[in-house]
Formats: structure tokens, C-alpha cells, sequence
């Protein structure tokens, strides 16, 4: 009996046309926007227009959630034949780890945005 990893299967699959388009958009966009002199950036698709999109922008947009109860969830779920796992147990459970795990990136964050800051601010006083 042998095993595949199934994650070679899927990168196996060639890119669509569609995929490979947008990879090269997405690509351009980064290389220009690095060579014009920006930094802390990534470009992304907003209505089908490429932008440069500031990171602390997507920190502060936080992540997008699947409502377990939702069409997209359930579809999923028939889709792939899969038995309801979801309980109220399970809920609470994954409520407590998502704002654990929200807690501690706001406060790396944090961190992160003060050292950045920090040092801009020492940089401006020995100038002066």
C-alpha cells in the first residue's frame, strides 16, 4: 500500500488562464510599485482594479470568518460529503481560540508598530 500526498496532486494542476493573468498582474504591480520606492505594500484586486493596498491596512482589516451556520459552510461540508462536526461545544471552543489567538496578534502587533515607530521618532530627535 503506497500514500500520496495529496498536495502534490494539487500542485500538479496546471494554472487557468484566468489564474495565471492575475499572478502576472499581481507580480508587475509589486515589481513597479518596489522600483517607484514603496515599501510595506502588497497589491491586490479591489472591483477588478489593482491597487497598492498599505499593510497596516490589511492588519487593521482583520481576517475574513466563515459562518458555520452559513450557506457557504454547508455547501462546503455536502460537497465534500463530510459529516456536521459543529457543536455547541465546538463553538465555544473555537470563540475561545480565535479571540486567544486575536489577543496575541494585536499585541505583536503592537510590539511591532512601536519598535517602528520608536525608531522613526529617535531618528527625527538626533536630526534636531
Amino acid at each position: 500500500m503506497s500514500y500520496i500526498d495529496p498536495t502534490y496532486a494539487i500542485r500538479s494542476v496546471a494554472a487557468n488562464p484566468e489564474d495565471t493573468n492575475l499572478c502576472t498582474t499581481l507580480a508587475q504591480n509589486a515589481v513597479h510599485g518596489a522600483m517607484y520606492g514603496f515599501t510595506g505594500f502588497s497589491t491586490g484586486s479591489i472591483k477588478n482594479s489593482t491597487a497598492y493596498i498599505p499593510v497596516q491596512t490589511m492588519m487593521d482589516g482583520g481576517s475574513n470568518r466563515v459562518n458555520l451556520k452559513g450557506r457557504t459552510w454547508q455547501r462546503m461540508i455536502a460537497t465534500n460529503k463530510q459529516p456536521e462536526f459543529v457543536n455547541s461545544q465546538h463553538l465555544q471552543l473555537a470563540r475561545e481560540r480565535v479571540e486567544k489567538n486575536a489577543a496575541i496578534s494585536k499585541a505583536c502587533f503592537k510590539k511591532i508598530k512601536d519598535r517602528v515607530l520608536g525608531g522613526e521618532d529617535k531618528e527625527l530627535r538626533e536630526d534636531e
